[in-house]
């Protein structure tokens, strides 16, 4: 079994992470719950939020760019996985969700 990669918060994941927690107040308070750098230019992000509820992936998507748009895009290129989910979407996890939680690189 593949080791987990270590993951680290930088300059550019504090900054995504303060852009989410203004438009998604409910977020946790430790980043690391929300984003991370596992490998260089490798950012995962996940935003559990009940605004999502009743939204379709690209209006959620939408939401998370209204976030984000304050950002140049440098902060956000390198988000190579972003879940979007609702706190009842949040609580049937999947193999994806195992990928960010223990994130292993097997699958780059």
């Amino acid at each position: 079994m593949p080791k987990a990669a270590k993951k680290v918060q930088t300059k550019t994941t504090r900054r995504i992470y303060a852009a989410l927690k203004g438009a998604f107040p409910e977020l946790p308070d430790e980043p690391e719950r929300v984003v991370y750098q596992y490998i260089p230019g490798a950012i995962r992000v996940r935003i559990v939020s009940s605004q999502f509820r009743g939204k379709s992936m690209a209006e959620r998507e939408e939401m998370v760019n209204v976030a984000f748009d304050a950002l140049p895009p440098e902060v956000t290129e390198n988000i190579t996985m972003q879940f979007m989910l609702t706190p009842y979407e949040a609580k049937r996890p999947t193999g994806l969700d195992r990928e960010f939680d223990d994130p292993t690189g097997e699958y780059l």
